[in-house]
């Protein structure tokens, strides 16, 4: 027996079975779209309510020995020609360099910064006339012995250096130290939050909304050298003392700025 169905029922049953079909088709998502979806949750911004934040500063500083200084010297010669000055230049500073290596620095730490000859003046006459001509030579001298800091220099003075500055010490790898000063600045900004929350009498949460860092390796607190005599090109010099050079301890900074929310 057959049953007789109405126009009206088979259009009903039609249009659910494409509502059906439109819903599964919606429901179904590719790969990408989902993956899409995961990185734009991915990259919404966390909303944080300032008013709710305590923001504190850290500081860590770690002392470290140098294991190396700079120095730099300068030789400087006088002549009525330019080549003379040129000459006596020449040999002062092969004189110079030789003495330093004979100090215990190889030819690869010694570097030639800059030579030059100019016209030396007499500004009493007018027009001011040449009185002859200056040549100087500057040498950049890494030492890495640091306790024959001293023994260097002298040698080079009494050599014909006419000038020196220096030395600057610095450390040839701060980064271990520098990571050990970020933990202390960690602690200490934590600390600071701490304190302040228990001040204010709310709870604080204790990791940290955001950490910025503020220093870089590089922050390294300048040495300032003390030097028991001036130094001076002298002929007293022959016997060649080692110039006493006392040495400090590097300070290796890290800062941090920290926030904390609170309850």
């Amino acid at each position: 027996m057959r049953m007789k169905i109405s126009k009206t029922a088979r259009y009903a049953a039609l249009g659910l079975a494409l509502i059906s079909l439109v819903a599964a088709a919606s429901g179904c998502k590719s790969e990408e779209q989902i993956q899409q979806q995961v990185q734009q949750k991915e990259e919404e911004a966390v909303y944080v309510d300032l008013r709710s934040t305590i923001t504190v500063s850290g500081e860590g500083k770690v002392m470290l020995a140098p294991d190396k200084a700079t120095v730099y010297f300068t030789i400087r010669s006088e002549g009525e020609e330019a080549t003379d000055a040129q000459q006596q230049n020449t040999e002062l500073t092969t004189a110079v360099l030789e003495a330093i290596e004979a100090a215990g620095v190889p030819q690869a730490d010694i570097n030639t910064g800059s030579v030059s000859v100019s016209e030396r003046y007499n500004y009493d006459k007018t027009p001011p006339v040449i009185e002859g001509y200056e040549a100087t030579c500057e040498l950049t001298v890494v030492i890495r012995k640091t306790e024959k800091v001293g023994e260097v220099i002298s040698q080079a003075v009494a050599a014909g250096a006419s000038n020196v500055r220096g030395p600057e010490y610095a450390v040839t790898d701060a980064s271990a130290a520098y990571v050990e000063a970020l933990a202390a600045a960690m602690a200490d900004a934590k600390a600071k939050a701490e304190t302040l929350a228990t001040g204010a009498g709310v709870r604080l949460i204790p990791l940290p909304v955001s950490i910025q860092e503020q220093s870089s390796n590089s922050d390294v607190a300048p040495l300032e050298t003390r030097r028991e005599e001036p130094m001076a090109a002298t002929e007293a010099m022959a016997d060649v003392t080692a110039m006493p050079i006392s040495i400090s301890d590097l300070e290796v900074v890290a800062r941090i700025s920290a926030v904390y929310e609170i309850k």
